[in-house]
């Protein structure tokens, strides 16, 4: 909860049923936080529903990096070889504020691509820096959007969505 005081009392402000994802435990999520665009870990607040998802997919990827997966090229896959994404995570960023309403980032409350990130039922993904991560990517598009239900790249970013 956000304390808020207002006319000598403090009122307590939070977007019903959002929960804070720093509160549960995975082994291959990154909560993207410290960067110009993602400066604060207030921004990782979701629907429990979507955070079960996210809970999934971080069982799932674990899974698939030991079971090999990102360990050569897929030949489905248009971008290329990868290399294996040893000690990578899911780069998991921007899902809601827990009292919801817009981001804002660089001084920016209107930016049009975080305008769904309100209502904590969606979240984005980065790439990997540095490294090919062709098949990591190609794996987050395919089985990621299974496991979600809903997604749309970006380029740089994923969007998944419930």
């Amino acid at each position: 909860m956000v304390g808020v005081r207002i006319f000598n009392f403090n009122l307590d402000v939070k977007y019903p049923g959002l929960v804070d994802l720093h509160n549960y435990s995975y082994k291959h999520l990154n909560l993207f936080t410290n960067d110009p665009y993602h400066p604060s870990k207030v921004s990782h607040y979701g629907k429990i529903q979507l955070v079960r998802k996210i809970l999934e997919l971080d069982e799932a990827f674990g899974k698939a990096l030991n079971e090999g997966a990102f360990d050569e090229t897929n030949p489905k896959d248009p971008e290329g070889p990868c290399l294996r994404p040893d000690k990578k995570k899911i780069l998991l960023n921007d899902m809601s504020l827990p009292w919801g309403g817009l981001f804002k980032q660089n001084g920016d409350i209107s930016r049009k691509e975080h305008n769904q990130h309100r209502w904590g039922d969606c979240f984005d993904i980065s790439r990997l820096k540095g490294g090919e991560d062709a098949l990591y990517w190609y794996w987050l598009k395919t089985e990621g959007k299974k496991i979600v239900g809903n997604m749309y790249d970006e380029g740089k970013v994923l969007h998944f969505y419930i």
